[in-house]
């Protein structure tokens, strides 16, 4: 994509479109710089403030949610490595860009609050962030959900960089950008993308495309939470994904690869005689669930993904618990808060989402979000004590199995275990406390 790449190129010329089946119109488009639109805190995270940056704005079918999608790019993807990070380490939740708004004309308008879903994913050298709002300022049951139109305006502007980027020479992607774009793939089926080619033969593949797939491959291997038949049954979708078009050779050439990294993976976990940090880590999510929090491991792709699964899982964690006034270890304050509590005694959860986990099995350390779950006319104040509480338990309990902690002690920052080695046990059961 060339620098002076207009928001059509990227977005599309036409002003409705449909995804999954759902329909959108484009209200606004624009292309403006990272200086001009990038939270104060966060425009010097990169030092060519020109970065170019795409804007769009759109609405649903049904004119009940708003949706808007900023991409930026950056000079390499060690750039758009290093700046996602910085905005992950804020969480998602908080503004990192000054979203396009609909035109006055077109009677809508954001909300005060912000949005209802906020989320963002790396792909190559460029970061796609969205934000879903309610289009008349005020939240609505609808068919459409938040999260349903969230996926469909991140993954619309990918569809487009993949339309131009192989095009050129592209900058070589970061690791870690492949394992999202997967899971990207592996969320929802993707419509066909009618500008590959379907000739039956192989285009040419370049050094960066091979090394950006098979870094994708590898990572759902070395991560741990899929098995071989499911990975070589997959291949032929991923690498589609990934490219953007089939390709019949590298995906030959991956069912080899992958197959051989399994069984070095294998042979390698043979040795793991000590306790590792991801038996720990396991240990202590086990130990979570007396302390009634929700312990999950790679759930979901984002933050809102995250929260989704701890919500349904807290559901279940509370029936499970079968509490009982008389004989529950709690004391009268939290007895009767939860009997309030649509959590019941839930008290909140801590998960990694497929991002985390791909910057983790490169030896980048492992985030962990962490809070409670929101009450309706909870003060601000104290659903954040709340969620430090939550951060305070989720701290104890992995030192007590010997996993260390950096954290600031605040709501708002995430906990962060040091860069370790990944070892994830698949075939072999860890050794005795």
């Amino acid at each position: 994509m060339s620098e002076m790449a207009t928001p059509e190129e990227l977005f599309g010329s036409a002003r409705s479109l449909r995804i999954q089946d759902r329909a959108y119109e484009i209200l606004a488009t624009d292309a403006v710089t990272w200086s001009d639109t990038a939270a104060p805190e966060l425009r010097p995270l990169l030092p060519d403030g020109d970065a170019p940056v795409w804007r769009a704005v759109l609405v649903d079918e049904g004119c009940c949610l708003l949706g808007s999608v900023a991409v930026v790019r950056t000079r390499d993807a060690a750039a758009a490595h290093s700046v996602y990070g910085d905005i992950h380490r804020a969480g998602t939740r908080a503004s990192c860009v000054a979203f396009l708004e609909p035109p006055d004309h077109t009677g809508f308008a954001y909300p005060p609050s912000g949005g209802n879903w906020r989320s963002s994913v790396l792909w190559r050298n460029y970061i796609v962030l969205a934000e879903v709002v309610a289009a008349d300022g005020h939240t609505r049951t609808a068919d459409l959900r938040p999260k349903d139109m969230g996926f469909d305006l991140l993954t619309i502007p990918i569809r487009g960089i993949r339309r131009i980027a192989w095009a050129a020479p592209a900058p070589a992607p970061a690791p870690v950008a492949a394992p999202i774009a997967a899971a990207v793939a592996d969320d929802r089926e993707s419509e066909p993308d009618d500008t590959a080619p379907h000739d039956g033969r192989d285009d040419e593949l370049s050094d960066e495309e091979r090394e950006y797939v098979v870094g994708a491959v590898s990572v759902m291997v070395r991560g741990g939470f899929k098995n071989e038949a499911d990975i070589l049954e997959d291949l032929p979708h991923t690498v589609c994904e990934l490219l953007g078009r089939d390709h019949a050779g590298l995906t030959e050439e991956l069912t080899l690869f992958t197959s051989e990294l399994f069984r070095s993976e294998k042979a390698a976990e043979a040795a793991w005689h000590d306790v590792t940090t991801n038996d720990a880590i396991d240990r202590a999510f086990a130990d979570l669930r007396a302390e009634r929090i929700v312990a999950l491991q790679n759930a979901g792709l984002t933050q809102s993904d995250g929260w989704s699964d701890a919500e349904e899982a807290a559901r279940s964690l509370a029936f499970d618990l079968e509490w009982d006034a008389d004989t529950a270890d709690i004391d009268d304050e939290a007895r009767e808060a939860a009997a309030d509590s649509r959590w019941g005694p839930v008290r909140g959860a801590v998960f990694y989402h497929g991002q985390d986990l791909a910057r983790a099995v490169h030896g980048e350390g492992l985030y962990l979000a962490f809070g409670a779950f929101a009450e309706p006319g909870r003060a601000r104040a104290d659903h954040d004590a709340a969620s430090a509480a939550v951060g305070h338990t989720v701290r104890e309990v992995l030192a007590r199995h010997g996993v260390a902690v950096e954290w600031d002690e605040t709501a708002g920052q995430r906990l962060f275990v040091p860069p370790f080695a990944w070892r994830r046990r698949r075939w072999t059961r860890a050794p005795a406390r």
